[in-house]
């Protein structure tokens, strides 16, 4: 009782009418990114988050905060879509080994690295993030969250998601 606590972080004000907030004074939920998807924003940047795991469908999990794991997949990973970042059968999204050695150094186990989240659904617990370095570096200060939101001349940033005959599909922030 009367004890300075130096940091907390306050997980619930639910029992405001009562004046009880629940907190954590434990050092990794105070420095955590996120605790929870539901604390998770398309168009964020989570910088130095540590690598998990090497996916063998060439993608990258990471450990966003307490027990919060986000994927970055294959196509995420890099800027460039080379001619040579796919094998030949194409289809199934394996990375070609070139490109499987530089994931290996970059994304090593433990490195930190920096994402921003693309999509995220608290209620399944799936976020989907880039590490596209001009993904990162764009600093668009409204990003499009919703096609409603949308005015003739915003400029936004996006990335080509699929090429058609008709012409390109721009993918945005939370889908």
């Amino acid at each position: 009782i009367n004890t300075r606590i130096a940091s907390l972080r306050i997980l619930s004000t639910s029992n405001l009418l009562d004046n009880i907030a629940s907190c954590a004074t434990a050092k990794s939920i105070v420095d955590a990114h996120v605790l929870t998807h539901a604390d998770l924003k398309p168009g964020t940047i989570y910088k130095d988050v540590p690598v998990l795991q090497l996916l063998e469908s060439g993608g990258v999990l990471v450990d966003l905060g307490v027990g919060t794991k986000g994927i970055v997949p294959a196509i995420h990973l890099f800027d460039k879509a080379s001619h040579g970042s796919v094998d030949s059968g194409g289809a199934d999204g394996v990375i070609s080994g070139y490109r499987q050695k530089i994931r290996s150094a970059k994304y090593k186990i433990g490195n930190l690295v920096s994402v921003r989240c693309l999509t995220v659904e608290p209620a399944t617990r799936q976020c989907v993030l880039t590490a596209k370095k001009t993904l990162l570096a764009n600093n668009v200060e409204d990003p499009i969250l919703d096609y409603p939101s949308i005015q003739p001349g915003h400029v936004a940033a996006g990335f080509i998601s699929k090429v058609e005959d008709t012409g390109l599909i721009v993918t945005f922030y939370n889908n």
